[in-house]
Parts: structure tokens; C-alpha cells; sequence
């Protein structure tokens, strides 16, 4: 089994733990601000965050995630390269923000003529130089975010695609299978009809037969009364003699 990255289980807590819901709100930092913070200097929570908008998710407009944020600059910090550089430049200017007055160009200098007193061989291109290494930091944990974003789709949506594509298709099976008792039930009103019209017929038939019956029967026995009747009225018995 392939390990899961870091930041696919970082994904998972937050599907578990709750769903948020980006507002669009903060899509209107624009990207020039953004991209002019972002290859200055790593700000505290307090700062606006630049807001990503990439193509890991077309759904939604991306905001401000303090726990990723955190996250991406403690795995800046692993990779500090030895000595005096970009990292230890956004901290000496980090400082110089709570001065009252300080405009951002004269923090910029202030802090470069800082190091540069305890590290005479630091300059502008070594600045630019490590600026670029710690973004090569970022554009890795990008792509392991985005590997992580492919697994969580697979897990969380390919799956219930799949959930929703095969419950259509039983609802379709059960459909159709409605359809067919349909029709046998149709056909079975049909075969009622046909019976109940047969009943009918069949009493009349019975009837007939029965009160067919009847009367005839009444005829013979008129038939045999009439005659009792004659025989008693027209024949007379002589008395042998003696």
C-alpha cells in the first residue's frame, strides 16, 4: 500500500473534523498585493495572506487557512539553509514592524544593513538567491498537496461518483422490474375481467339450466297428476261375482 502524504492526512482531519465553507470575500485581495507580499516576506497571523487560487480546486474561491499557513513556514524553517540569508532577513525585518514611522523601504534597508554587519559577505543576490530556494520549498510542498488533493478526490468523490452511479443503475433495475409487475398486474385485471365476465354467463347459463329443469319437471308431474286424475274420475272396477 503507497504511504499517504503528509498533508493528504492534514486534507482528511479537515474533512472530518468540518466542512468550511470559502466565503468570496477574501478572493478580492488582488493578485498583484499577493504576489508583491508573498516574495517580500513571511508575515505573523495578523498580516493578509496571499490568497491562492491555483488550479487544485475550480469550485470555490480559496481563503486564508491559518493552520496551512503555519504549516508552510515550519517546513520553511526545516529547510533554513546554514548561515545568514533570506530566512534570517524577513525575521530582522519582522522586527523592525512594530516600529511606529518605519516605511517599507526603510525596514528593507534597515534590516539588510543589520545583517550585513554581522555578515559582510551577505548581498542582494544572495537575498534573491535564497528567496528563490525557500520558494522551490513551497512549489514541493505544492505538488505533495496536490498528490494529496488527487488521493482525497479518489477517496471522498470517485467514490461516491461511483456510490451515486450504482444506486441509479439499481433504481433503474428496479424500474424496470416495477414496469414488468405492471404489466403482469394489468394482464391479471384483464384475466379478472375476462372471469368475472364468465361468472356472469355461467349463473345465467346455471340459471337457465336449473329453472329449465324445473319446468319440465313440473310438467311431468302435471302430466302424471292429470292422469291420477282421470284414473280416478273415468275407471270403474266391477265386483267379480261369486
Amino acid at each position: 500500500m503507497t504511504k499517504k502524504s503528509g498533508w493528504f492526512n492534514k486534507i482528511k482531519s479537515t474533512f472530518v473534523e468540518t466542512d468550511v465553507i470559502p466565503t468570496t470575500e477574501s478572493a478580492e485581495v488582488s493578485e498583484t498585493s499577493a504576489q508583491t507580499q508573498e516574495a517580500t516576506t513571511f508575515n505573523d497571523s495578523k498580516s493578509v495572506a496571499p490568497v491562492y487560487t491555483g488550479s487544485v480546486t475550480n469550485t470555490v474561491t480559496g481563503q486564508f487557512d491559518q493552520s496551512t499557513y503555519d504549516g508552510l513556514l515550519e517546513e520553511i524553517e526545516k529547510h533554513d539553509i546554514d548561515g545568514i540569508d533570506y530566512l534570517e532577513f524577513t525575521k530582522s525585518k519582522k522586527a523592525l514592524d512594530v516600529m511606529p514611522g518605519m516605511s517599507e523601504q526603510q525596514k528593507v534597508t534597515a534590516a539588510f544593513a543589520t545583517l550585513k554587519a554581522s555578515a559582510p559577505n551577505l548581498s542582494k543576490e544572495s537575498l534573491l538567491t535564497t528567496a528563490d530556494h525557500y520558494l522551490g520549498v513551497l512549489q514541493n510542498e505544492k505538488k505533495e498537496f496536490e498528490g494529496a488533493i488527487k488521493a482525497m478526490t479518489e477517496e471522498q468523490v470517485i467514490a461516491r461518483e461511483k456510490q451515486v452511479s450504482d444506486k441509479e443503475t439499481l433504481i433503474q433495475q428496479k424500474l424496470e422490474a416495477i414496469q414488468v409487475l405492471n404489466e403482469e398486474i394489468a394482464l391479471e385485471k384483464e384475466n379478472i375481467t375476462t372471469l368475472k365476465h364468465e361468472v356472469v354467463n355461467e349463473t345465467a347459463r346455471i340459471s337457465g339450466i336449473s329453472s329449465n329443469f324445473i319446468a319440465t319437471l313440473q310438467v311431468v308431474q302435471n302430466e302424471i297428476d292429470t292422469n291420477k286424475k282421470n284414473i280416478s274420475q273415468f275407471i270403474v272396477e266391477i265386483a267379480p261375482t261369486a
